[in-house]
């Protein structure tokens, strides 16, 4: 019996090994197949979305979560990438904020507006799931945005955003924010800023969207109702805005459709600083200040005194010195203009175009047709010139600066000292009748005949 055993198990042993070697055999014919790489053809495909819930503009949706379902296992650690740039690249709605403060991966890539900032989404093999921790909220419409970014095990990564919406109640509200944010320092339209609406009541729920590369935003699936509005350049990504950071704020009343024109800036509670002051050529005085205070200031506040206190008049008031500038410069060019010879050809502006063709609809028209939002506010000015109603003498000076508001409402208040130094001599004549110092003489030639040691 016990030679019966053991034979037994050699017979299952020799028979394991003959399988071993025919799947062994199996994987080497197929990796030697002829262009074929080993593991199989690569994976070019994208991710397709195969289904939804709740359904795209559903009403009196009752589930916990939302759920987004795939043709093939994602990858868990996706993560959304910026949108692309150009005029419209981004529907301004899309790109809400739902998640937590500098969400990242998985919850910075599914986002839900509004939200209350603590929604979490679970990898789900082929699926993502969306839930709120406190459940919706009823007869609240939801917004629920796919960013770019999500990827497959491949590395296949989608690169449109995907949106849906549904809503708790009965119907699907029509309002709708729409609007431009600008960054008012510099005069541009403020791209993939954040923009928050809320009410007075719950400043913690709120729906949220992203400027495009335009500046333009908008908000939608809003009931009638008084709303806070909040834009600003979240440089750090935390969601809040920092204490460097540009922002604006306003307050609308909603019917059906809103439009807002927002500039954001420093909201510190710091008041403009006199960083520097000049003398230019002893014809004008300017001023640098360390950030821009409001166009309309004309400098009649500030004055210029001498070591003996007495008040020195200025020949006209502060202008920004970008304008003082080109003043200066097209009467500088009117001078020289009007030295020129007089009987020097005129030019004929009637002249037609000289290269013998004619333009083409195509060139006379422009290559962006898209309407571009436009800025309405004039730039904050950091550098103002006034210009001297007489040449200042040699001397130290003082500058008294009172009464220049900043943005935040703060004057900008200070006190600065004015160097005039006297003006350089002038260099000495050269005597050009004067003989020159004789050059050192060619050195002799040297002898290459001669035989060297």
């Amino acid at each position: 019996m016990l030679h019966a055993a053991r034979g037994r198990r050699a017979s299952w042993r020799a028979r394991g090994t003959v399988l071993v070697a025919l799947g062994v055999a199996a994987v080497v014919s197929a990796c030697a197949s002829q262009g074929m790489p080993p593991g199989g053809p690569p994976d070019t495909e994208l991710p397709v979305l195969t289904g939804i819930m709740p359904d795209s503009y559903a009403v009196n949706v009752r589930a916990p979560a939302v759920v987004l379902r795939f043709d093939e296992v994602i990858n868990e650690r996706s993560s959304a990438t910026a949108p692309a740039g150009g005029a419209g690249a981004a529907s301004a709605g899309s790109f809400g904020g739902g998640g937590g403060g500098g969400a990242s991966g998985l919850n910075g890539l599914l986002v839900l507006s509004p939200s209350d900032g603590r929604d979490e989404v679970v990898w789900r093999r082929d699926a993502l799931e969306l839930r709120p921790r406190g459940g919706f909220r009823p007869n609240t419409a939801y917004r629920v945005t796919l960013l770019p970014g999500l990827a497959d095990l491949r590395g296949n990564r989608l690169a449109e955003s995907f949106t849906f919406v549904f809503s708790t109640g009965a119907t699907i509200p029509q309002g709708e924010v729409s609007g431009v944010l600008f960054d008012w320092t510099s005069g541009k339209p403020a791209v993939n800023a954040r923009v928050d609406l809320f009410m007075a009541s719950d400043t913690t729920f709120r729906w949220s969207a992203r400027t495009d590369s335009l500046g333009r935003f908008r908000v939608r699936e809003l009931r009638p109702a008084v709303y806070e509005v909040r834009a600003w350049v979240d440089a750090n990504n935390d969601r809040r805005i920092s204490f460097r950071e540009i922002s604006d704020v306003a307050r609308v009343q909603l019917a059906d459709t809103a439009s807002l024109e927002l500039y954001a800036y420093g909201r510190d509670t710091l008041p403009p600083r006199l960083e520097a002051v000049e003398w230019i050529d002893s014809t004008a005085i300017r001023i640098r200040l360390d950030r821009g205070i409001v166009p309309t200031w004309d400098g009649r506040s500030a004055e210029l005194v001498g070591a003996d206190s007495v008040a020195i008049p200025l020949g006209g008031p502060f202008v920004p010195s970008a304008i003082y500038d080109s003043v200066a410069r097209v009467q500088a060019e009117a001078r020289r203009d009007s030295l020129k010879a007089a009987d020097s050809t005129a030019r004929d502006s009637t002249a037609g175009d000289t290269t013998g063709r004619e333009i083409s609809e195509a060139e006379a028209a422009p290559a962006d047709t898209v309407e571009r939002p436009v800025f309405k506010r004039a730039i904050p000015v950091t550098q103002w010139t006034a210009p001297l109603a007489a040449p200042l003498p040699p001397g130290l000076y003082r500058f008294r600066l009172r009464e220049a508001p900043g943005l935040n409402g703060r004057n900008a208040q200070a006190e600065r000292d004015l160097r005039v130094q006297p003006p350089a001599p002038p260099p000495a004549p050269r005597d050009s009748t004067a003989a020159r110092t004789p050059a050192r003489p060619p050195a002799a030639p040297r002898d290459s005949t001669a035989r060297r040691p």
